[in-house]
């Protein structure tokens, strides 16, 4: 099976064979960028430590390929632990992550986290989710951590994204990363590595996963099943508008997003006129639009919302800003000649611009309270049609 994993093949096979040779960590602190499937990394990589036959497999996937861009050892699949994994719940592996991401998460890889196993706080939480993994999760890690493992294997922890853990509940969890017990392995994973405590990071292996080559990117998204009939074009517009992020990419081309959204092209298609746009009007359509489109998408994580219309309009301005300077745009490669027209033929205010552009990022995190979206969207409007 073609993963994600694939595209980090190097940080895979070397994590690998330290394992094999009993010289891993006992903490690896995975850092990047959102988007680069760190976290699926990180749960397939547990996956295939607790495989039963990973080594047998690994001696067979070797004599198949010896390509750098494939896994020296995968899952097998087959065994009981893969079955645990497949099937129900891994008794050996615990997620730490916040309440907020546990549903999405939990549905597509069917495993145990520290979200009360228990008891159900469905009925003390019903409606609002902690953004943040709380000190009691870190805490109910102690049980796990004392227990012999069910598989007489390793025991396996991944906290994701380590940086929603405040000063408290990181050093809550110090004292298990400062007195490792044998066969346990922490996986921690963080987009912000500078939001975590230094004497946190000091007791882990720090990995950096980097935007992988964009021609394997490509190639990795066209082996895809649901994307495997998209053009070279399509593809390479998804991955722009994400900056090269290929889960992301995935995403977005699963959902259709830069071609089927109809309030993103009504968007984009006032953007491209400033001076006609009628941002009372529009503000209406493109919240009726939002709120019709939310009802009937299956991506929640691509439906409207106003953070999502400051995102378009921040890479949009930034496209601008570059066109401006070096005649080349970033995100938005599809309108780039209508960037450039834009540009050309009106009397773009360069200062006004990215004075605009600095107040979009302090709007994009006030869109995270509640507001009326259509006074909001009206004064975003009108805010970038005095640009020109």
């Amino acid at each position: 099976m073609i993963s994600s994993a694939n595209l980090y093949a190097n940080i895979w096979n070397d994590i690998y064979q330290r394992f094999l040779n009993n010289k891993l960590h006992h903490a690896l602190l995975f850092n990047g960028q959102i988007g680069l499937g760190k976290f699926n990394f990180a749960y397939e990589l547990a996956k295939t430590l607790l495989c039963e036959n990973h080594q047998s497999h690994q001696n067979h996937q070797n004599h198949q390929n010896n390509n750098n861009n494939n896994l020296i050892a995968t899952a097998c699949n087959n065994c009981k632990s893969c079955q645990l994994f497949n099937t129900n719940n891994h008794p050996d592996l615990r997620l730490v992550i916040p309440e907020n991401l546990q549903n999405n998460i939990l549905e597509n890889k069917n495993t145990k986290s520290e979200k009360n196993d228990k008891n159900d706080k469905s009925e003390k939480k019903s409606t609002s989710f902690s953004k943040n993994i709380l000190i009691e999760q870190v805490r109910e890690l102690s049980d796990f951590l004392v227990l012999t493992t069910n598989r007489k294997g390793l025991r396996i922890i991944i906290i994701y994204p380590a940086e929603t853990m405040n000063n408290n509940c990181a050093n809550a969890l110090l004292k298990s990363l400062e007195e490792p017990l044998p066969q346990t392995l922490f996986l921690l994973i963080t987009n912000k590595i500078g939001q975590l405590l230094p004497t946190l990071k000091s007791r882990c292996e720090i990995i950096n996963f980097a935007l992988p080559n964009q021609q394997n990117t490509l190639s990795w998204l066209k082996l895809l099943p649901n994307i495997a009939n998209k053009n070279n074009a399509e593809i390479n517009s998804a991955l722009a508008y994400c900056n090269q992020s290929p889960l992301l990419a995935e995403q977005i081309l699963n959902t259709n997003f830069l071609n089927n959204t109809t309030w993103l092209k009504q968007f984009l298609q006032a953007l491209e006129k400033p001076k006609q746009i009628d941002f009372i009007a529009l503000s209406a359509i493109i919240e009726k639009e939002s709120k019709d489109s939310d009802s009937n998408a299956i991506n929640s994580a691509m439906n409207f919302s106003l953070i999502l219309l400051c995102d378009v309009l921040q890479k949009w301005l930034v496209d601008l800003i570059l066109l401006y300077y070096l005649n080349n745009n970033k995100y938005f490669i599809n309108y780039k000649k209508s960037q450039q027209e834009l540009i050309k033929n009106t009397n773009i205010n360069i200062k006004k611009l990215l004075q605009f552009w600095n107040e979009v990022i302090i709007l994009k995190k006030q869109s995270l309270q509640p507001l009326n979206s259509r006074i909001f969207i009206e004064d975003l409007f009108m805010k970038y049609r005095n640009i020109f």
